[in-house]
């Protein structure tokens, strides 16, 4: 059974990043800039376990809720998805002129040309080398142009599915207008356009708080911390799409109040009875754009997991697609990796809330903790992993296969949309590909442009 929770935020949300958090004085625990996959995952799967518990008891296996598969998170504003902006639209600015440029790959005009500083000889040498400078023309009717200082974070599905199928110059005009138009709305501190392309930035809360004495009920001293979190827009909610067991059923519809992030802070649950179906499914204007096209694009609409790090293991040495290609996307398809435009990693961490057993008390021991607490059996600190940041983009090319014939990328779109590109999980407490993390957006992408 499939259904689609909608998530509600009643107070600021603290996304704990990998950051040690002990009895420090002064200490600052800070929060990362999004909501992770597995922090909303963590909380609906908790929060199934606690209905379940509710109405069936305590000796119920609750064990059908730990690898629940979860799609998400997507912003919902004004009943209008948005993703993060992906990186390679880059927004410059020189005074009031504004010009967008697509970061992408360029073919090499230099032998001596490497990739990352990996040399002449190095692994990925005959990549291609991304295109950064702002184009001849708008640099000679306006000037030198630098990095826009304000940039938006969030744009919506409307202009996210131009943005990948149709990255024309006079659509870049239009996405520099509204971007324009953004920041000034944003000086005002309002945003009143029903349907606008840019959602306001995050801001994040500090609250300092003491540590109470449990007998006196008094302060300790030199007991202060702060906590940072996050402050969402307001009527800003979190969509995401639940696989639900087979037997398992709403009793009396969903509508539950329950803590999510650290701190516990509040969020209300709901089911999504509004949805339209094709919401989550690849829009037309994409599936047309990528009919039998030879270069192609993915946009991380959430964090992914990769075991080399940037690099998907579904790619070999030479920057190919391997056989885990084919089983992880069910497709016959070849690509090749031509570039990637991916940001500096970003640390995620947990709890891991199941009390463990004799075995993974020993696993533990090889996990280097940050708590000060003794182990007790009751849960653990979960490994600090790196992952890649949503927005980040990788380019490819569909490449002939061994009877020379070039696959549709416009099918793979369509079966992967919004679907996971994380690897398999190589720990036991991790679950990226249950737990929404690497979902995809597709695109094109035009070497000549």
């Amino acid at each position: 059974m499939k259904a689609f929770i909608r998530v509600q935020p009643l107070d600021p949300i603290m996304i704990r990043d990998g950051r040690p958090f002990t009895r420090t004085p002064g200490i600052r625990a800070h929060t990362l800039k999004n909501i992770s996959p597995s922090v909303l995952a963590g909380s609906i799967r908790t929060m199934l376990t606690k209905r379940a518990q509710a109405s069936e008891g305590a000796f119920t296996d609750f064990k059908r809720f730990t690898k629940t598969k979860i799609r998400g998170p997507v912003y919902v504003w004004k009943d209008q998805m948005y993703f993060a902006v992906p990186q390679d639209a880059q927004v410059y600015e020189n005074g009031e002129h504004l010009h967008i440029q697509p970061v992408q790959p360029q073919p090499q005009m230099s032998e001596d040309s490497g990739f990352f500083g990996t040399g002449k000889m190095g692994l990925y040498d005959n990549l291609w080398l991304p295109k950064v400078a702002v184009s001849q023309v708008a640099e000679a009717e306006s000037g030198e142009y630098k990095l826009a200082s304000k940039q938006p974070t969030h744009v919506s599905a409307a202009y996210m599915y131009r943005w990948l199928s149709q990255p024309t110059a006079s659509f870049r005009n239009e996405y520099a207008d509204q971007v324009k138009a953004w920041q000034d709305e944003l000086k005002k501190s309002t945003l009143k356009s029903e349907h606008h392309a840019f959602l306001p930035l995050f801001q994040k809360e500090e609250r300092t708080h003491i540590e109470r004495d449990l007998l006196t009920s008094r302060a300790k001293d030199q007991q202060l911390f702060t906590t940072q979190s996050l402050v969402l827009p307001k009527d800003l909610t979190l969509q995401s799409e639940i696989t639900l067991p087979e037997p398992e059923q709403w009793h009396g519809g969903l509508s539950e109040l329950h803590p999510m992030g650290g701190k516990r802070r509040l969020a209300h649950f709901t089911e999504e009875h509004t949805l339209h179906e094709d919401q989550w499914n690849c829009p037309d204007e994409v599936a047309q754009a990528l009919e039998n096209q030879s270069y192609f694009r993915i946009v991380l609409a959430t964090p992914a997991y990769f075991r080399r790090g940037w690099l998907p293991s579904w790619l070999n040495e030479d920057m190919e697609s391997n056989k885990l290609f084919g089983e992880l996307f069910n497709t016959t398809l070849r690509v090749r990796l031509r570039w990637a435009c991916v940001p500096r990693w970003e640390a995620v961490s947990g709890w891991r809330m199941e009390k463990t057993t004799e075995k993974d008390q020993k696993d533990q021991a090889t996990v280097q903790s940050t708590s000060t607490q003794p182990y007790k059996g009751e849960g653990h600190e979960k490994a600090i992993r790196r992952m890649v940041p949503v927005g980040s983009v990788y380019f490819f090319e569909v490449i002939e296969d061994a009877q020379g014939v070039k696959g549709n990328p416009a099918a793979l779109a369509k079966a992967m949309w919004l679907q996971s590109v994380s690897d398999t999980n190589r720990r036991r407490e991790a679950f990226d590909q249950e737990d929404g993390c690497g979902l995809a957006l597709w695109g094109v992408w035009h070497p000549e442009l």
